[in-house]
C-alpha cells in the first residue's frame, strides 16, 4: 500500500480553514453593516455566531477527509480555527480579543467541532 505524502493530509485542513474564515468574515461584515445602519444593536451574538459557523465549516472539511477519530479531528480543527482567529485579532488590531467574549467564542468553537465530529459520515455508493 502506497503511503500519501504529508502535505496531502494538511491540505484539506487549510482549505476548510480558509472557507470557514471567509464565511465568518462575511457574517461579521453583514453584522457590522446592520449595526451601522441602526438595524441591530452592537452585541456579541454576531461574533459568537460567526465563530460557530466558521469552526463548523472548518471541522466539517477536516472530518470529511479523515475517516477515523472524527470527534478528535473535529475538535482539533475547531480549536485551530479559534487560535487562527485569536492570532489574527492580535495581529490586525494590536490587541487580543476582549476577555468577556473569549470563553463564549471558545465554547462556540468547541461545540462546532463536536457537532462536526458527531454528524454521520456520507457513505460512498459502490459501482457495480
Amino acid at each position: 500500500m502506497k503511503e500519501q505524502p504529508r502535505t496531502t493530509k494538511i491540505k484539506p485542513l487549510v482549505v476548510s480553514s480558509c472557507a470557514g474564515l471567509s464565511a465568518s468574515l462575511l457574517i461579521l461584515f453583514i453584522a457590522a453593516w446592520a449595526v451601522s445602519a441602526g438595524r441591530m444593536t452592537d452585541t456579541n451574538v454576531s461574533v459568537i455566531t460567526a465563530m460557530f459557523v466558521g469552526s463548523l465549516i472548518t471541522a466539517l472539511g477536516a472530518t470529511a477527509y479523515f475517516k477515523n477519530r472524527r470527534l478528535v479531528v473535529g475538535l482539533t480543527a475547531a480549536l485551530s480555527f479559534f487560535l487562527l482567529i485569536f492570532l489574527l485579532g492580535g495581529l490586525l488590531y494590536f490587541r487580543l480579543i476582549p476577555t468577556s467574549s473569549v470563553v463564549a467564542m471558545l465554547l462556540a468553537s468547541l461545540a462546532a467541532g463536536v457537532t462536526a465530529g458527531l454528524l454521520p459520515q456520507k457513505k460512498k455508493k459502490r459501482r457495480g
